[in-house]
């Protein structure tokens, strides 16, 4: 299990958000999403001005016929489907978003 420091997605993920209201209007960037992953396990944190949202981290399912193996991103369909539609969530706010004014 590798160790993922909260305050380091955190601290890069609000310097982004204040970069962000600086350049753009302010109002319209309210909040930043970020992902800490080692490409299996992942986790979406929403870092907004004076608070932050998390997900549990989302880890492959150990298969029936391979207990000791160690888990990997490809070997789950349904851990795939998961992800995708994280970062699918992720991504709907920067949609919206009209960075051409």
């Amino acid at each position: 299990m590798e160790r993922y420091s909260e305050p380091q997605i955190v601290g890069t993920a609000y310097c982004l958000l204040k970069n962000y209201q600086l350049n753009f209007n302010s109002k319209e960037v309210e909040y930043v999403r970020a992902f800490h992953t080692n490409g299996h396990e992942w986790c979406l944190y929403e870092v907004h001005e004076n608070y932050v949202k998390k997900t549990n981290f989302f880890a492959p399912q150990k298969l029936a016929h391979n207990k000791s193996d160690y888990l990997r991103f490809y070997d789950n369909f349904n851990h795939i489907q998961a992800v995708l539609g994280l970062i699918r969530f992720a991504m709907s706010k920067f949609d919206s978003l009209n960075f051409d004014k």
